[in-house]
This record gives C-alpha cells, structure tokens and sequence, in this order.
C-alpha cells in the first residue's frame, strides 16, 4: 500500500514539516532511523534526528522526516539523492513517530474498506447492498437521489429523528421546494452554470445536521447525489475518502439505470411468487435460483403481510404511491402483490427486523393509507416461505377478529390467541378457564371483578405486594386482605408456577371471549 508524501505531510501539518524537494512520490512503509542502519530504500520514509544520518548521503533515492539537530549540509547539496522534510528541533520524535503510524494506519483502513466496497461492487447488482455497507462502515445515514433530487434508496433513514427534509424525502420521494429553492441560491444544484464544482459539497445551516453531498458522476455529468448526514458523528476526513469510494460505485448502478431501483424486477417477483403459490417448493430447485438469480439477503427474514381495502385496490395510483413509501421505508425493493394483500421479505442482520422508532414510524404510514400488516415470525431460509406467509395472514386475521386497533398486528404477539381460537371452533374454551375463578364467581359474585382484578395485578407484578397494592392504588393491609380471602375461597397456590400459568391462559381466554362478544366494525 502507497501513500502520497505530500498527504503525509498534509496530515502531519501541526508539525510544520519543511521539505527541501518535491514530495510528489509515493512510499510504502516507514522506520525508524538509527546509526546502525546501512540498507535504504526509495519506497520507505526514515524518520529520526539528523544526527544519526550517515556521514555520506545513500546513493539511492531517499526521504528522510527528520528532526534537525545536526547539519545536513552533505544531505541538502544539489548532488545528493535525498529528499529531506525537517521539523523543529524541540520536536518530541515519539509524538512524530505515533502521527506517522496513525496516517499510515488510516491509510491501511481505508484500503481495507475500499477493497470491501469494490468486491461487493463486484458481486451484487443490487445497489441497495451497496448502500448497507457505507452505513456500516460510515456510521451515518446515507441517502441517494437522483438529478432531479428524487428518491432512489436509503441506509439507516429510518433512524434519523428531528430532520424534517430526510422525513419529508423517505415518505414522499421527493424533496421540498424550499431545500431546492435553497441549493439553487446556492450554485449546488446548478450543474451548467457551476461545471468546476468539487465532487464533496458541504451543506451546513440548511438541516438541522451539516450533510455533506457526493456529486456522483458519469462522462462528467451528474446522474445522481449521494447525502450523508452527520446524525451519529462528524464526517472525518477519512469518511470523505470512503463516500467519494462508495459514491463512484453508486455511479454504475445509476447510468446503467438500475435505479428501475426501487421496484422489484420481473424475476424476483415471480419467484416470490412461485414461493408463496407453493409451485415452487423443492429446497434444491430454490437452493438454485438463489444462485441463479444472484440474490443477496441478510441471515434474518420477517414476512410483511399488508391488508389492502377494496377502496384502496381500486386507486391505482395511490396503491403505486403507498408501494413507492413502503419501499422508501424499507429501504428493500422485495415486495409483490399476492392475493390481495402487499406481500415484502424484509432481510436484516440482527434478530428484531425495525428498533421501537421505527416500528412507530411504520404504524403512522400504515394509519395514514388506512391500513394493517401482520408480521411473521422470524425466519431463515426462503423454501419456508408459505408457513410464514400463512402465520403472517393469521395474525392479520386473529387481530381482526379480537378487534384489535393498532395497524400492525405481530404473530408472535397473538400466536396462543390463534390456538385458542382454532380450538374454540370446535369446543366451549369456558372448561379451559382455571376452576378457582369460576368459584369466585359463584360465592362471591358481588366482589368477582374485584378478586379476578387483585390476582391479575399480582402476576403481572411479580407477586409482590407492595408493588401491586401500588398498582391498584390500594393499601397494604387491603391488598394482603384480598390475597387471604381470595386463598380461603379457592385454595391457590400463588407459590406454584404451574398455577400461575394456568391463571395466565385463563385471562386470556377470558379477555378472548369479551371481544369475541363485540360485533364486527
């Protein structure tokens, strides 16, 4: 790995180094200098004092970073082959020595994170991959837009709180007339008036974050912005160099328009397809297409089912608008229509597909379209795709039935609730209920919901009193009062876990049954 001596010296500038040449060539490593040391070699940096040059300048070419302590007559004659870069004489060589070992470290870092981004680069035909690795490696939302500043893909957008313009840019796909009106005043956006702008350009005072703007190019005209914000961390010199890197990578996807980007491709959607249909349904027959059809996915898989109302369905360009907002959402373009219902394979690399954030931000888009997602339980292999599908469906379904308000409804949330309905088909669930609590119905009907309120509290406090009678807004003589009485009626054994569980399910059922009771909206 080379690095530019100029950079270097750039990067050391508090030392205020002094070169006696040009500094237009590359090293590859550094030493320190001693008295002992005979062999140099022109693609190495010696750092040291000038008092412990050789007496006779070595004849190949050389640079020296050196303190001066000593003449250095001989090494600064016209004749010598030696470029030598001097700092002060008080300059303390380990603090030198450490600046050189951080530049060439940083210089390896962005190396390593460059060959990353190329091989990807190399490997995917999804831009949206591409964009995952510079979150990663950057540490900051990335937003890509194109010439005219309409949407194309996102990275960690969905973190992002107190930005408007980024809120405003995910949900509608495009951006605001004032942001616009101010990049013009600007000169930013005005590529013919403005064709020697620098690819970097800083936007400060316009967000409430500075964001820095990769112009992405190809032939010398723009196809596109690549947005960073600085929402979690300034923006290094360093993540400068790996945006221009990522930037550059974007460019391809951009001229060879796979910025048809935000939607599924016609092959992808018919083998989801053919997955959810079950036409498609030997492990070895998908193994292959995955292969084939070159499709990338993080480990974890969560199946987003979305209920669609006849209205909806009927409003072509709302339901191609809402489409357009979930895949902004997403930040994923795996999405279909099946059976009447929006069907997304969201990929994630951690086991909880979206943080509390952005579950609240997907409610709000789903209130503002009218309507309802279930969520599978997670998953990992794609040959198991239909059981999701169906789990996901369920919750929809079970959640309707139970007459549940909140727009997302999630499997693992209502699966015994399913059970109970699926067996309640056939059977009474009222032999389920706990026999305790019908026995407080028959001798104490006039305190029931009293007493099945007080055992309720108790469980979901951990049994302790002093919290539940806090929770009941009660004293602590009225709660142990109740416990005691509760006992003396039933017999419980709040001791024993397998009564509370049985309790547990009983409240269940029970809470089941009151809504099963209400009439359908």
């Amino acid at each position: 790995m080379a690095v530019k001596i100029s950079s270097l010296l750039k990067y050391i500038s508090d030392f205020k180094p002094a070169s006696t040449g040009y500094c237009c060539h590359e090293v590859r490593t550094f030493r320190l200098l001693n008295k002992h040391l005979k062999d140099f070699h022109s693609d190495c940096i010696y750092i040291g004092k000038s008092s412990q040059l050789p007496s006779v300048p070595p004849p190949a070419p050389t640079t020296f970073l050196l303190i001066r302590d000593h003449d250095t007559s001989a090494y600064d004659s016209l004749h010598a082959n030696c470029n030598c870069i001097y700092v002060a004489p008080n300059t303390d060589i380990s603090g030198l020595l450490n600046a050189v070992q951080d530049y060439f470290d940083n210089a390896m870092y962005i190396s390593e994170c460059a060959l990353k981004i190329m091989r990807l680069n190399k490997n995917t035909s999804n831009l949206q991959e591409v964009l995952d690795l510079g979150f990663e490696l950057l540490g900051n939302p990335l937003l890509l837009v194109d010439v005219s500043l309409c949407f194309i893909a996102h990275a960690g957008g969905n973190t992002v709180n107190n930005e408007p313009l980024w809120e405003w840019t995910l949900s509608k796909g495009y951006v605001t007339e004032d942001y616009v009106n101010s990049v013009m005043m600007d000169g930013l956006a005005d590529e013919g008036r403005y064709p020697q702008k620098p690819l970097l350009i800083w936007e400060k005072g316009i967000l409430n974050h500075n964001q820095l703007v990769f112009r992405i190019l190809s032939n010398n005209v723009p196809v596109g912005y690549l947005k960073t914000l600085a929402y979690n961390k300034s923006i290094s010199e360093t993540d400068q160099q790996l945006i221009t890197i990522i930037g550059n990578c974007l460019s391809q996807f951009l001229t060879n328009n796979y910025a048809e980007h935000a939607s599924c491709s016609p092959l992808i959607e018919s083998f989801l397809i053919s997955l959810l249909n079950e036409k498609l349904y030997d492990h070895d027959a998908i193994d292959e297409r995955i292969h084939q059809f070159n499709i990338k996915l993080y480990d974890n898989l969560t199946l987003i089912v979305i209920e669609l109302k006849d209205s909806f369905l009927q409003d072509k360009a709302k339901a191609i608008l809402f489409k357009r907002k979930l895949q902004n959402f997403l930040g994923r373009d795996n999405i279909v229509y099946y059976d009447g219902h929006l069907v997304a394979l969201y990929d994630s690399k951690t086991i909880q597909p979206f943080t509390e954030s952005e579950w609240t931000s997907f409610e709000a888009l789903l209130d503002s379209y009218d309507c309802r997602a279930g969520i599978s339980l997670l998953f990992h292999k794609l040959h198991s795709l239909p059981e999701h599908y169906r789990s996901a469906c369920e919750a929809l379904h079970t959640g309707g039935r139970l007459h549940f308000s909140q727009p997302i409804v999630r499997y693992s949330d209502i699966m015994l609730q399913h059970v109970f309905l699926i067996y309640g088909s056939e059977r009474d669930l009222t032999p389920l209920i706990h026999p305790a609590i019908r026995t407080l119905q028959e001798i104490e009907s006039d305190k029931y919901h009293m007493f099945l309120e007080t055992i309720k509290a108790y469980i979901d406090n951990g049994l302790e009193i002093p919290s539940t009678a806090r929770a009941l807004f009660i004293h602590y003589n009225t709660m142990k009062y109740r416990l005691n009485r509760i006992v003396e009626l039933t017999g419980l054994n709040f001791m024993d876990a397998q009564t509370i569980f049985q309790l547990q399910l009983s409240f269940l059922i029970m809470d089941m049954q009151e809504k099963l009771k209400k009439p359908r909206e």
